[in-house]
């Protein structure tokens, strides 16, 4: 698991297939087995925020976490949205690496 129960509870969820998502995503699977979230939990999939029939959330301190399932391409594909959204918007902090 990469993140725990409290996290995917409290956060909003971009999923690469929703129905991939509550059956596969172990992180996911267990947060829906513990009655912690729902399946409406989900705020999107990839697609759409891709083809823009959503938008991302752009509260203050909120949480989002994208889960793909190992589709490297849409991992790299949401990597590279959001850091030129964030460089539009002036946010982020350049880190060395």
């Amino acid at each position: 698991r990469e993140v725990d129960d409290a996290l995917i509870a409290s956060a909003k969820l971009v999923v690469a297939h929703r129905g991939f998502a509550a059956t596969q995503a172990g992180e996911i699977v267990s947060a829906l087995s513990a009655g912690l979230i729902g399946t409406g939990h989900f705020r999107t999939e990839l697609g759409d925020l891709v083809q823009r029939e959503a938008s991302p959330s752009r509260s203050p301190g909120q949480v989002t976490v994208f889960k793909s399932l190992g589709l490297v391409a849409q991992d790299l594909y949401a990597a590279e949205l959001v850091l030129r959204n964030a460089a539009a918007e002036g946010l982020g902090v350049s880190c060395p690496f």
